[in-house]
């Protein structure tokens, strides 16, 4: 294979510090638990450090990289994977289906890929990300760092943090740590479902029955029941299966 310095790769636009460390990149490898047999979905192809890996354990990798320059460089690299599909397209824009997932995340797609993520079916994922997002998505109801995105890791994938990582395992380094992650599904959403989580947390200080109150006006549905379920609680004050539970009752009676 054709060796290319890693200092060609080096690109800001999308918020990208390429992972280089070996043990990391097999460290991730070992957690996904992939076999010879199976599909592997990879996010951002970067330096293909990861990819190159990624293919001498698994049966095929698809691979995608949104950066048109980086693409054309690391294709040139990797050109002698037959195991290997390498696409230049945005990773969460495409119905791709695997079994499993394995990237090294810019921190900037970190949501993104949460809200998307929870939406599919699939096996395991092993994701790198920025520690403090791992921790927001984990946070639990009524601290200052429970929100949509946290309900939404928490009420549809079971999320466990693996190991942290160290800033010298990244070119350029970050100013911030990062964490592997692994996600399994647990509940399955839907976008309208991620839509509508969004939309409860932009009541985040008012009651939740105020907010259900408002969504009943605004829709001319009845939540009667279901403000009188939850009485005084604030809308940080319901667990994620609670709110994942609101949404799915307004979003039906909306759509019926």
């Amino acid at each position: 294979m054709t060796e290319v310095k890693t200092s060609v790769f080096r690109r800001r636009r999308y918020g990208q510090h390429f992972l280089k460390d070996r043990k990391i990149i097999q460290r991730m490898i070992d957690l996904s638990n992939v076999g010879p047999h199976d599909t592997v979905y990879e996010i951002g192809t970067g330096t293909g450090n990861l990819t190159e890996r990624l293919c001498a354990r698994a049966r095929f990798v698809i691979s995608s990289e949104i950066d048109a320059s980086l693409f054309k460089k690391v294709r040139v690299k990797l050109s002698g994977l037959r195991n290997l599909k390498l696409e230049n397209i945005d990773g969460f824009g495409t119905d791709v289906r695997f079994e499993f997932l394995v990237a090294s995340l810019p921190y900037s797609a970190s949501r993104r890929f949460i809200e998307w993520l929870a939406c599919l079916t699939f096996t395991r994922a092993i994701v790198l990300m920025q520690q403090e997002f791992a921790e927001k998505i984990l946070s639990p109801p009524k601290t200052s760092d429970y929100s949509a995105v946290s309900v939404i890791a928490q009420s549809c994938l079971r999320v466990r943090t693996e190991e942290s990582v160290s800033r010298s395992a990244f070119t350029p380094p970050p100013q911030v740590d990062s964490v592997i992650l692994a996600l399994e599904p647990r509940n399955p959403a839907t976008p309208e479902l991620i839509r509508m989580i969004n939309k409860f947390f932009s009541f985040k200080r008012k009651l939740a029955s105020s907010m259900l109150a408002t969504l009943a006006r605004q829709h001319n549905i009845d939540l009667s029941v279901s403000i009188h379920l939850i009485r005084q609680q604030r809308v940080t004050d319901l667990s994620p299966d609670e709110l994942f539970g609101l949404a799915a009752t307004v979003y039906n009676k909306i759509k019926a």
